[in-house]
């Protein structure tokens, strides 16, 4: 079987959030980083352009939010897959997320082999939720 390799772009607006993920996540095998922007309408522009397999995007960004963004890239592109990566944990925004398309979401506060499932199962088309998002969603 052949090597497939995922093209990712990276939503996030902090800078030294921004080159820690991308310095994991270019690690992974068979994952390239194929972009970067921590704008929200930039976001939806580079995706429109780039056709990531996959986008990791933060909530909260300058432009639109990630939720918005989100909303935006899955009306165009409804095959995209969207991982949302944040450290907000409140409910309305892990539902909205969810609801405005995103194939997962994952916490910020988590060891980097969580981030790594997280990927691999937004790729092969399974949703992914943090442990600490699974149980908040167990209790609504």
């Amino acid at each position: 079987m052949p090597n497939i390799t995922t093209r990712v772009l990276l939503v996030e607006d902090h800078p030294i959030v921004c080159a820690g993920v991308h310095a994991l996540v270019g690690d992974l095998d068979n994952v390239l980083i194929i972009g970067e922007t921590g704008d929200g309408n930039e976001a939806v522009r580079l995706a429109a352009q780039l056709k990531p397999d996959l986008i990791i995007m933060d909530i909260g960004l300058t432009g639109c939010n990630g939720i918005e963004a989100t909303k935006q890239i899955k009306a165009q592109f409804p095959n995209m897959k969207i991982l949302i990566f944040s450290g907000h944990y409140n409910e309305a925004e892990i539902i909205a997320a969810l609801a405005a398309g995103a194939s997962g979401f994952c916490g910020k506060i988590l060891e980097f082999k969580r981030l790594s499932t997280a990927i691999t199962a937004v790729i092969e088309d399974s949703t992914y939720l943090d442990p600490t998002v699974a149980n908040l969603m167990k209790k609504i």
